[in-house]
């Protein structure tokens, strides 16, 4: 039976502790609600509430940390953050539609620059 003072430990411990590690840099995408602070002017007490719309915060392909707005069903919400992480993937690794800004835009847009 191997313990934490076995052989494996120390190699373990220097791959996370290496300047090269996979997983410097790496930050989970999460789900979240925002909360609101209000002081109550008669008490001076301070009360929050949580928002009822669920944000996500991700890294983008570029690695930079975002922060975006989704849903008041955390289900819904869950879901539009996956497709993001997915999307953001897609972008590391080269494989990003790019006609995608076209599908979206309105066909008069087209006609007209046409």
């Amino acid at each position: 039976m191997r313990t934490l003072d076995s052989d494996c430990a120390p190699v373990f411990w220097l791959l996370l502790s290496s300047p090269q590690s996979s997983l410097e840099g790496f930050h989970m995408a999460s789900l979240y609600q925002r909360t609101q602070t209000k002081v109550d002017p008669a008490t001076g007490k301070t009360t929050k509430k949580k928002l009822p719309k669920w944000w996500g915060k991700y890294n983008d392909a570029d690695g930079i940390t975002q922060r975006v707005p989704l849903s008041t069903n955390k289900t819904a919400a869950q879901q539009l953050l996956t497709d993001l992480v997915k999307q953001a993937e897609f972008g590391k690794s080269g494989l990003v539609d790019p006609f995608q800004h076209h599908l979206k835009s309105p066909l008069s847009e087209h006609l007209a620059g046409f």
